[in-house]
């Protein structure tokens, strides 16, 4: 392995490494034009290292490199995420069991000057045990529990190139969401 390419192991692992710990961040690429590789490295305009997409054999480097400008960014408070994927239908019970280490996914989306920010953020599933926390509801009346988040997000451009002629190939945009709360507010019909 020459010394390029043991760098952008590195890079790789540690990118993977940051992906495995920050697992309430989530970015979705919207795509205007494709190429015929998913195999990308994407840097700022400070010249860093934002993320890359290597094949499966690391001594073969990607053709093309992508940089990122950060196009808006902000915060949302009491986003309405919709009902709870595990309350789906209306039910009679006391308490509804929450657990933190158990998450599912619950959608954004909303349009903003330059597109639509969009992406899941992991949130609290339920349980049919008592670890973690509950929600005591009236069990003489049907419910449900909806989802409401917190969080800050950020929307890119990104423009594509090619390493070897420097050539622009194309852009795509994609935005990062980190969830920073969640709330679950029993609804009763």
């Amino acid at each position: 392995m020459n010394k390029l390419t043991k760098i952008l192991v590195v890079f790789l692992l540690v990118f993977n490494f940051c992906l495995l710990q920050c697992d309430s961040v989530s970015a979705v690429e919207n795509t205007s034009n494709e190429l015929s590789t998913s195999n990308f490295i994407t840097y700022d305009k400070e010249g860093d290292l934002v993320s890359m997409s290597m094949p499966e054999d690391y001594s073969e480097m990607s053709s093309y490199h992508s940089i990122t400008t950060l196009l808006s960014s902000g915060y949302k408070s009491w986003y309405d995420n919709g009902y709870h994927p595990s309350t789906s239908v209306w039910r009679r019970v006391d308490h509804y069991y929450f657990n933190t280490s158990s998450t599912v996914n619950v959608g954004v989306s909303f349009t903003i000057t330059y597109g639509t920010v969009s992406g899941t953020l992991a949130v609290s599933n339920t349980t049919s045990t008592n670890f973690g926390y509950s929600i005591s509801v009236d069990q003489n009346r049907d419910s449900k529990v909806r989802v409401y988040t917190d969080f800050n997000w950020k929307y890119y451009r990104a423009d594509v190139y090619d390493n070897y002629t420097g050539e622009y190939q194309y852009t795509y945009y994609f935005s990062t969401i980190q969830i920073t709360a969640e709330r679950f507010v029993p609804v009763y019909r």
